[in-house]
């Protein structure tokens, strides 16, 4: 029996709306395909951000041992404690730019434990400062910048792998930089060691 006007009405309209509905699904799937691209870009950036500065502020910390040891030479030299005043623990802090909600929760939680470690740090040796000579000062800043460095180059580490960043090149002398932060802790702990060791006096 052929179709009526009314049924042709119905059908029509029927497939009018699953043609919308259609629509939208294919839309918001389009749209959610296109904030989780945006998320994902978004996170890749925010992390590189925050790795790049502590990459930084590890190369930093490896400078200051450096510097500290020319320093040390020249005060020793001209039996002067001036050239002792540069020697002091980088600043560090992340680029205003990084957009911390874009960012896993517990990625962000830890990088940003580590400016409060930083902290920590800075407090103790200025603190210490108050009661050693300048020379003391001078180990003090350049253990911190050890353990600072080699925690801020571990942080690193596991946040490009966690963010899928390619692994950080060291380039030239990369590996002595690693080696002149770790060199610095053994020289303490063995200090340490070296003075639990001795006999009373």
């Amino acid at each position: 029996m052929a179709l009526e006007t009314y049924d042709w009405l119905k059908i029509a309209a029927s497939s009018a709306v699953i043609g919308s509905v259609v629509s939208s699904v294919i839309n918001g799937l389009f749209a959610r395909g296109k904030d989780r691209r945006e998320r994902d870009r978004e996170s890749f950036l925010a992390a590189l951000l925050a790795v790049e500065e502590l990459e930084g502020y590890m190369r930093a910390c490896v400078q200051m041992i450096y510097t500290d040891s020319e320093a040390q030479a020249e005060a020793s030299r001209y039996v002067s404690y001036e050239p002792l005043r540069q020697v002091r623990l980088p600043a560090f802090s992340y680029p205003n730019e990084i957009q911390w909600k874009w960012l896993p929760k517990d990625t962000a939680a830890q990088l940003r434990e580590f400016p409060n470690a930083h902290r920590e740090i800075a407090q103790y040796i200025r603190n210490s400062s108050e009661f050693d000579d300048p020379f003391g000062t001078c180990d003090e800043v350049t253990l911190g910048c050890a353990r600072l460095g080699m925690q801020a180059w571990e942080l690193a580490a596991k946040v490009r792998y966690r963010s899928g960043l390619p692994t950080a090149q060291l380039h030239q002398h990369g590996g002595d930089a690693l080696k002149t932060l770790s060199d610095r802790v053994l020289q303490y702990e063995q200090r340490v060691k070296n003075r639990e060791s001795a006999p009373p006096i």
